[in-house]
Order: structure tokens, then sequence, then C-alpha cells
């Protein structure tokens, strides 16, 4: 398994949750992922799981919740990617309060209108890295796991950010130790408070 993290900060906090996880960054955004890949070297059986963090569009996904996607969409794009969410029954296990549903893909931070209006489309969770790595992995079985960072009513622009981020780096954390499978699994993963 070969699990890539767009940020630097999400890649470590993976590596300290899973540490014998094969963790690569990929850059944040679609042309890094893509110059990413096109190094990269990845084994056409290896299982590729994209992790790290999302910005969720539906009030029913708050901050630390997990996003395991049904499907990949691209904002202003009609194509859908498949994905596996196989994980999402391991992380419930875990104590992760997890959300399925269709992620879109967006070259930009995604916030306030903009937000509400892929919403009302159907996604649940927008990130800027996951639709351009399955894209660019066609026919391969990709597995992404997001941690919710910024959600309505909670932008990401703003300074409660820092302390959000701190608490969604540890959430990741605890996915790793899922992901690593039951070896790293050094103990029940706390559930998310109210």
């Amino acid at each position: 398994m070969i699990v890539l993290a767009p940020m630097r900060l999400e890649a470590l906090a993976l590596r300290r949750g899973g540490s014998h996880l094969r963790v690569r960054r990929t850059g944040v955004g679609p042309e890094r992922v893509r110059s990413s890949l096109a190094r990269l070297e990845l084994p056409a059986d290896e299982q590729v799981v994209v992790a790290g963090l999302c910005g969720s569009l539906d009030p029913a996904c708050r901050v630390g919740d997990v996003v395991v996607p049904s499907e990949l969409r691209f904002a202003g794009r009609p194509e859908v990617r498949g994905v596996d969410a196989g994980i999402a029954g391991d992380l419930r296990g875990a104590g992760f309060a997890v959300h399925e549903g269709p992620l879109v893909g967006a070259d930009h931070a995604v916030t306030g209108e903009e937000r509400e209006a892929l919403g009302r489309a159907g996604s649940i969770a927008v990130d800027m890295e996951s639709s351009w790595i399955a894209e660019a992995l066609p026919g391969r079985s990709v597995t992404v796991v997001r941690v919710v960072l910024d959600a309505p009513g909670q932008e990401l622009f703003r300074f409660s950010t820092l302390v959000r981020l701190t608490r969604c780096l540890g959430a990741l954390s605890r996915v790793a130790r899922v992901l690593g499978g039951p070896s790293e699994v050094a103990a029940p993963a706390l559930r998310r408070s109210s």
C-alpha cells in the first residue's frame, strides 16, 4: 500500500500514526498532483490510498469527521470516477464518524457561496487533489480518506483554523492506524466529542 498525502503536515501526521505506511507527498492542487505522479513509480498491483484533509459541503459532516467518498467528481466537469469505499466500515469500527457520498475536486479553496453551490449539486465534501489522482491512475483501485477541516459556518480562512488543524491532524494520525492494519492500532480511536 502507498498513501498519497498532499501537504507536508498531512504526510507527517500519517507517518506518526502508521509507522510502517509508505507515505508520499503529492503537493496541493491539480498541477502539482500531475507533476508528482509523473515522477512516482507506482507498481500496478499496489493499493493506492489518498489521505488528508478536506472541506465539508454538507452541514452533517462536521470538523473532525471522516469522509470516505463513494465517487469523485470534478467542479465544472461531467466526469465521475469510482473509488473503493471499503475502508469505511473499519473506520467506523475504530470510533470515527464516517460519511460516504460524492467528493468534488476543485482547483482552489472553496468558501461561501461556491461551497453552498457545490453542496446543492450533491457532493458532501471538496478537496484539491483526490479527483486528479484518480484521473491520473486510470484502471487503478483508489481509496480516499479525508478528515474534515472546514465546514459550512467554519470557513478555512479564519484564526480558529489553527485550532481545528491540530485536532484534525490528530484524527488523521488515528486514521493511519486503521490504514496500517491491526498491528498499528494500539488503542481504540477516540470518538469526536460534540
